[in-house]
């Protein structure tokens, strides 16, 4: 009976899964030439009616051409143009589904979504509020979860997109590049998608998202990350730029190179590379209240640079440690203080308080945001210059 049951199934399958261009169940098999590929959206307010947004997308022409190639402006809104291989389109609608269905018009070929790794939202879409984008991307089985999601800041996406258009690379690999030597930085760590998702379904807390900002370089427009936006119910609040972007990194553990400048009394400066870092989020209870939360931050540092002839002693290495700690915990308590003036727990404070005293959280999480703003936060930290790489006696006469 088995063999039989065996053997049924293996015939319907047959019949089922024959040819991948007609099966309902399967993908539908194209070509590498007969797709538009989507590598980059932009998500910006709609310019056309109150309500509506606009869509914007970078294609990679793999295969026919686009009515934005020979005209400025297309049905529903659309228009653009590009350079090489690299088209950007825009389309207008009430809702994100219908926008990406009418990019589909005044292209030869299929548009496909798998491949984009990016979503730039321009400014005031971002500080209108950025949920009702989002339920269509992440409903969208073709889409990417892990796409890597930006804020531009002072410009629509729309507009980013256009002026990048005369750069000499594809948007799409700068955004790359700037993820990963931003990460490998400090300067702005990446998310993606689902972590904006699980960000805007935990509205006890902000979050922070990579900004994005033009600048010229050789007379041509370059993106840059210029650290991260806030967001707190689900709206850019404001912007956390270099170099006050790597207390982010250090009070969220994201920490992974940084270069801390001192100054000794005689007026030369020290390079320190800082390479390790750790921060614990020890919340203070006096019975069931809570009294106080503290950061303890740990870093140590390798000397990579001196502007003197001192040698080095002991002594010289204790204040160097306590120059780099002052320097590090007053940029610590800038941030903090700019996050409770905010009422916007980005540094991840309740998360601690949730992982640590989940029962307390529960009572606390629905005003965690008045709460944040009020509790007295201190800093404190413990650092050491860990190595001199072997050189005791700086280079150079006068030693």
């Amino acid at each position: 009976m088995k063999r039989w049951i065996a053997l049924a199934v293996t015939l319907i399958l047959g019949c089922v899964l024959t040819g991948c261009g007609s099966s309902r169940i399967l993908p539908v098999r194209r070509e590498i030439n007969e797709i538009e590929m989507v590598r980059a959206l932009g998500l910006d307010q709609g310019s056309e009616n109150a309500g509506n947004i606009r869509i914007t997308a970078s294609i990679d022409k793999l295969g026919g051409t686009t009515e934005s190639e020979t005209s400025s402006k297309g049905e529903g809104g659309g228009g653009g143009g590009g350079t090489g291989n690299v088209v950007v389109m825009s389309r207008e609608a009430a809702t994100v589904a219908n926008g990406m269905n009418e990019m589909q018009f005044g292209v030869d070929y299929t548009i496909f979504w798998g491949h984009m790794g990016f979503i730039i939202f321009g400014e005031d879409a971002a500080r209108e509020g950025i949920a009702k984008y989002i339920d269509a991307l992440a409903r969208n089985n073709e889409l990417r979860l892990n796409s890597n999601v930006f804020v531009a800041e002072g410009i629509s996406a729309e507009e980013l997109m256009n002026k990048t258009k005369e750069s000499d690379s594809v948007l799409a690999d700068q955004l790359q590049a700037l993820i990963t030597s931003a990460e490998a930085l400090s300067t702005g760590a990446p998310v993606d998608l689902l972590g904006l998702v699980n960000m805007l379904d935990n509205p006890s807390t902000a979050g922070v998202v990579p900004i994005l900002a033009l600048e010229e370089e050789d007379g041509k427009p370059v993106v840059v990350i210029k650290g991260y936006g806030v967001i707190k119910d689900d709206k850019l609040v404001d912007t956390i730029e270099t170099p006050d972007s790597y207390g982010v990194a250090i009070l969220r553990n994201r920490m992974n190179e940084h270069i801390v400048e001192v100054e000794l009394e005689d007026g030369n400066r020290v390079a320190l590379e800082l390479l390790e870092s750790a921060c614990k989020v020890r919340p203070v209870f006096e019975g069931e209240e809570l009294r106080e939360i503290v950061f303890e931050v740990h870093f140590t540092t390798n000397v990579t640079e001196i502007q003197s002839q001192v040698e080095f002693t002991e002594d010289l290495l204790s204040e160097l440690a306590k120059l780099q700690s002052d320097q590090v915990k007053g940029q610590l308590e800038e941030l903090i203080g700019r996050a409770q003036d905010l009422k916007a727990d980005f540094l991840g404070a309740g998360q601690a308080l949730e992982a640590q005293h989940p029962l307390r959280w529960r009572k606390m999480k629905d005003d965690w945001n008045e709460t944040f703003g009020a509790i007295p936060i201190r800093v404190e930290i413990e650092s050491k210059v860990n190595r001199t790489y072997n050189i005791r006696e700086p280079n150079g006469e006068g030693r």
